[in-house]
């Protein structure tokens, strides 16, 4: 059995290679997507190793319960925010829903998702209180395109009134309804 810091290093060759596998089999607005799941694949494959050799009895768990092991594994952060599902919910983790948020009862809000003019696909917006728009995997709305943002927008709901807001998350590139830029920060009624 390799010593705890080669089985982190192999365990960081595989997953950057994996990652690498991932990232040039997908169009480049899948990149990021397919990068984050080969590093949860990875890590999720070491976590499942660690939990196996501490629950093995003998000398190799012994090894790794030792205080050592905390000085030897230092997690990336990155990849340990991918565990705790945080590195795909970072872009959301920059809306804060209001107090007056709600999901619209009995009002039907949808998208159409149109390419070249033909209607693709229908999307029912009326199940959640609020929908992400942005190039984040974790995003309600998945946004392929290089000028969006990881949460670009937010489509809001007020609970009680069922109206509809847009919210523009401070995207690099504006959001824009019915051809006006919107404010950055600021629920913009949708009509």
């Amino acid at each position: 059995m390799l010593p705890p810091a080669n089985r982190d290093a192999a365990a960081k060759s595989r997953a950057a290679a994996a990652a690498g596998v991932a990232a040039a089999s997908v169009t480049p607005g899948q990149r990021e997507r397919a990068i984050q799941e080969a590093a949860l694949a990875a890590l999720k494959a070491r976590e499942a190793a660690a939990a196996a050799t501490a629950a093995a009895p003998g000398p190799a768990a012994a090894d790794t319960a030792g205080g050592d092991q905390a000085q030897q594994i230092v997690a990336d952060p990155a990849v340990e925010a991918a565990s705790n599902g945080q590195a795909a919910a970072a872009g959301a983790a920059g809306y804060e829903p209001p107090e007056w948020s709600g999901v619209p009862e009995g009002v039907s809000y949808g998208i159409e998702v149109l390419k070249n003019g033909t209607l693709v696909e229908s999307k029912d917006l009326a199940t959640q209180p609020f929908y992400t728009f942005g190039r984040s995997p974790t995003a309600d709305i998945l946004l392929e395109h290089p000028s969006a943002s990881r949460l670009h927008a937010v489509l809001q709901y007020d609970g009680s009134s069922r109206e509809a807001f847009l919210f523009d998350c401070g995207s690099t590139h504006g959001t824009y309804l019915n051809k006006d830029r919107l404010k950055p920060r600021v629920h913009a009624p949708v009509r």
